[in-house]
């Protein structure tokens, strides 16, 4: 079967017969499951289905927040009022890792006729770096915008530090305007992005040595690309969540190195390393984008890695164990041993 993409907009209100059958699809092939590999990572997808949940999330003085039908994506989007008083600011406070992304995406409808304001992003010292954005030059009417994470258009003095994001949204927004915003997503350059191991805070399906590992969404270290032929290389998750590349050898038919995996490790996915890349692109844009390195497969497990001093196994040579020998752990040496018994029984 073919690669599917889950919806996790969907199912909410009305969706096409496809898209239903195309979640089914995704969802019976583990797209949903934790540590999810993607190209990009969704800061807000504005899903908000009453106004109390997204008066939760959002809040600015003199912005008068609540849900919206009139969307872009999905089921729902933000509506922000603004009142008589210019320049006012409405902010999402959420911790976000951003060092590994290239772009940020945004829908973005104004009542009026091309209004200039901006969004922000504010790290944890107070740092804060802005784009500037404008309105469509109809009114009422969609524009997406693509902005440059490393060349913000000013800041307050010091740019804001990317991994270190504590909170975003727009300021400096026109008097007595109706704003209507949906999807804010950040899309990946030379990395991947990683979603959250804990489900909704409740499903805990990734183990490693018997415990639950913890990791909130974030983006992958970022990829070297190759110097001249194409690579494969492994992204893998430790016990404390943190993600680390496995990285293979350069060749016109290159294989992962799959003996280079760390003991106390997960697998999440291969990555296809082309050495034209500026950028990594999920499987399905692979395509359309030749010359850029791509998410090549999922290799996630049943989301449970055994772990424990055999781990250590590879220091004796259990080729070699004989029937009436055994394996010891050597508390001085933190080795096993392939040891004769002391006595033998018929």
């Amino acid at each position: 079967m073919e690669r599917h993409y889950f919806d996790h907009n969907q199912p909410q209100g009305s969706m096409s017969l496809m898209n239903l059958r195309n979640s089914l699809r995704a969802l019976f092939q583990g797209d949903l499951m934790p540590l999810r590999p993607r190209a990009s990572f969704i800061l807000d997808d504005m899903e908000y289905a009453t106004d109390a949940q997204a008066q939760s999330a959002w809040s600015g003085a003199g912005c008068a927040v609540t849900h919206s039908l009139t969307k872009q994506e999905g089921s729902f989007a933000l509506q922000v009022v603004i009142d008589a008083t210019p320049n006012r600011q409405v902010t999402r406070i959420k911790a976000l890792d951003l060092s590994g992304f290239k772009e940020i995406l945004l829908w973005e409808r104004c009542s009026g006729v091309s209004q200039a304001f901006r969004l922000f992003l504010e790290d944890g010292s107070g740092h804060v770096s802005y784009w500037l954005l404008t309105s469509h030059a109809t009114a009422n009417t969609w524009k997406q915008d693509i902005l440059n994470l490393a060349v913000p258009d000013g800041n307050n003095g010091t740019p804001a530090v990317l991994s270190n994001i504590t909170d975003f949204g727009f300021y400096q927004l026109p008097a007595s305007q109706t704003f209507i915003f949906d999807t804010i997503k950040a899309r990946c350059g030379m990395s991947v992005a990683i979603d959250s191991c804990e489900i909704g805070s409740f499903y805990k399906q990734a183990y490693i040595g018997g415990q639950p590992i913890s990791m909130t969404a974030k983006s992958s270290p970022v990829i070297t690309a190759p110097a001249a032929n194409p690579r494969i290389d492994i992204l893998v998750v430790n016990s404390a969540g943190t993600l680390s590349w496995v990285v293979g050898t350069e060749a016109a038919n290159p294989v992962p190195n799959w003996a280079g995996i760390p003991s106390a490790r997960i697998p999440i996915c291969l990555v296809y390393c082309k050495n034209t890349m500026s950028k990594v692109v999920d499987y399905e844009d692979k395509d359309a984008n030749l010359n850029e390195g791509f998410i090549y497969s999922d290799i996630r497990p049943l989301y449970w890695a055994a772990v424990s001093n055999l781990s250590a196994l590879s220091d004796v040579s259990i080729s070699g164990l004989a029937n009436n020998h055994v394996l010891r752990y050597n508390s001085t040496s933190g080795k096993w041993e392939n040891k004769t018994p002391r006595a033998v029984y018929a």
